[in-house]
């Protein structure tokens, strides 16, 4: 995702900054002067004086501006040893039209949790009862962090108006909820800071959340959970956007995670963006495609413009194209086609691949492969604005699961991963018989049958579960995701005429379909099947959860094992189903594999 938007973005932004900095007209005579836009900084504002220590904040804002403008508050990193306050690279926001305000908060080294979230919180308060005199929006707060600033934007966000953190240091009057946040890397449960996200990273007196907290993890238990956002997760709460880098050796994508599932459970608008390959560091991760998402989220939460969510920035391949015409590597994948004998000589088809961070320098290493199959109207690309890719990249990172070639073929959208039964699009053909092969000659991969899988989403679900079934001597392991097992009079999802699904694949045969359908192969197979790993995965807000019910009943009748995962929560769409898990489904990966080598 880091790629998808580059050249727009850059566009767009240009525009802005021209707007911002063009120089004073020079008027004709006679002519009406007018006044181009400046950034005003009054700086060294004093916001609070806990026991005569100055808390100060720098506030900026574009000018002129004729109407009370949205404030956003930076919180500097650090790991709550804040750095200076300025120069902050939100700042930028005002080119857009907000007010910025970056704040001191006191570092644990001097005052222990709760002080920072207190001093943030004075904050909130501050410029609301002073939103009159600067024209500020006290209605319209956003904040954004950083870091230790991130878990601090993420502690607003949840705790607006709770009374044990509210502190006392003036404006009592006013409110301290905020109505956005962007957080950054911030680490949320610090109990579990370690990278496989389970135990404390550090006993140690002098380990940053340590000093935060004033003493050591293990005896500050009590501390770490009243520090944690999840602790006051409600409702009513403001919406999140949450960006983190796979390669963060600082904080664990993990912590992330943690903290969006929880406020998609509790029912908040919150989404995590993980972009691949960037480490803890503000520069990188603040890239021009996610200023233009920061800018964006505020732009719909603290003005109220709304847009219409979309499944991807790119509009969907053509449904009888093998060839995604975007010919871009995006999101930390490569951009690849190969030859279709299957098809017929001279043709070929695309896919997107995921090579592992240590590929390039483990020159002998050889991997397993996971194969993914995109849904219904979207394309290959749509794994990767689902986070599917980038979250196995953060988890091999992590050494939660083993280094993976991911492998994401371009299908025909409606194409249901079938074989048509004219023979026109041979779609599972061109997987099993020529893209496999084509993998294994290409990359180093381990070309045998314990290390490859093959998973999907939607039709892509479907797709897995009948091709894994029906291939078991080339897949140790199949996983449907919210997988479209739908009726056959379901099959077109409103398409009518003669490129519907049912007629173009299926020869509108209810016959061949339910010959092709996932339960008609376990019925014929289930002692191959009991030599895979299968996973069933759906959420229970997905209207197709029944399927995947009935599924899970034949294969129980069957006596084949497998697992099926409801998702509360969840809906159909992959990054919200990724988005509700509350367990990482990537550990499945680490024990598939443990072991397989060349």
């Amino acid at each position: 995702m880091r790629n998808c938007f580059v050249a727009p973005v850059l566009s767009l932004a240009a525009a802005f900054l021209a707007t911002a900095q063009a120089p004073p007209n020079v008027p004709n005579e006679g002519a009406r002067q007018t006044q181009a836009p400046s950034l005003q900084i009054d700086r060294d504002i004093e916001y609070a004086r806990p026991g005569g220590r100055s808390l100060k904040l720098d506030l900026y804002r574009r000018l002129p501006a004729a109407a009370p403008s949205p404030v956003v508050v930076w919180l500097n990193s650090g790991e709550w040893s804040p750095g200076s306050r300025y120069p902050t690279p939100a700042a930028a926001l005002t080119t857009y039209g907000y007010s910025v305000a970056s704040i001191d908060y006191r570092p644990g080294s001097e005052a222990p949790f709760p002080a920072q979230i207190n001093d943030a919180k004075a904050a909130i308060r501050w410029l609301r009862a002073n939103a009159a005199k600067y024209n500020l929006d006290p209605a319209h707060i956003g904040v954004w962090g950083f870091g230790g600033g991130g878990h601090l934007a993420a502690l607003l966000g949840t705790s607006g108006d709770v009374k044990e953190l509210e502190g006392d240091l003036g404006n009592p009057d006013q409110s301290s909820r905020v109505q956005a946040v962007v957080d950054f890397s911030g680490p949320i449960d610090l109990l579990r800071m370690d990278k496989l996200g389970t135990q404390p990273r550090s006993t140690a007196a002098n380990a940053p959340e340590a000093v935060w907290l004033g003493g050591p993890l293990p005896q500050n238990a009590a501390k770490a959970k009243a520090a944690n956002p999840v602790t006051y997760i409600s409702k009513d709460d403001a919406p999140f956007l949450i960006v983190h880098g796979t390669a963060d050796a600082e904080i664990p994508t993990r912590q992330s995670q943690i903290l969006v599932s929880a406020l998609k459970v509790a029912g908040i608008d919150a989404s995590l963006e993980l972009q691949v390959g960037i480490g803890h560091e503000i520069g990188p991760l603040l890239n021009q495609p996610v200023l233009e998402m920061v800018t964006g989220f505020f732009y719909q939460r603290l003005r109220g413009q709304r847009q219409e969510a979309q499944l991807s920035s790119f509009l969907a391949t053509p449904s009888d194209s093998y060839v995604d015409p975007i010919a871009l590597d995006l999101a930390g994948t490569l951009y690849k086609t190969y030859a279709t004998p299957s098809r017929g000589p001279n043709t070929v088809a695309s896919y997107r691949l995921y090579l592992p961070p240590d590929y390039e320098s483990s020159k002998t290493r050889r991997y397993p492969v996971i194969y993914f199959l995109h849904g219904m109207s979207v394309d290959s690309k749509r794994p990767l604005t689902a986070g599917y890719v980038a979250r196995i990249d953060a988890d091999i990172r992590a050494g939660i699961m083993p280094p993976v070639i991911v492998v994401i073929p371009q299908g025909l959208n409606a194409g249901w991963w079938v074989d048509s039964k004219d023979g026109k699009y041979p779609t599972e053909s061109i997987i099993v018989k020529d893209l496999i092969s084509h993998v294994d000659g290409a990359y180093r991969t381990i070309a045998r049958r314990e290390a490859r899988a093959i998973e999907g989403h939607s039709m892509g679900g479907y797709g897995a579960l009948r091709i894994g079934f029906s291939h078991p001597e080339l897949f140790c392991a199949v996983t449907g995701n919210s997988a479209a097992m739908v009726p056959f009079e379901s099959v077109n999802n409103g398409r009518n005429g003669a490129d519907a699904p049912a007629v173009v694949t299926f020869g509108n045969d209810p016959a061949y379909f339910d010959a092709a359908s996932p339960f008609t192969i376990a019925e014929k197979n289930p002692e191959k099947l009991r030599t895979q790993k299968i996973r069933l995965i759906v959420g229970d807000k997905d209207n197709l959860i029944v399927r995947s019910v009935a599924l899970d009943e034949t294969l129980k009748k069957l006596n084949v094992p497998h697992e099926f995962t409801p998702v509360p929560g969840s809906p159909h769409n992959h990054d919200q189903l990724l988005a509700f898990m509350t367990w990482d489904p990537f550990e499945f990966y680490g024990k598939l594999f443990a072991g397989v080598t060349k």
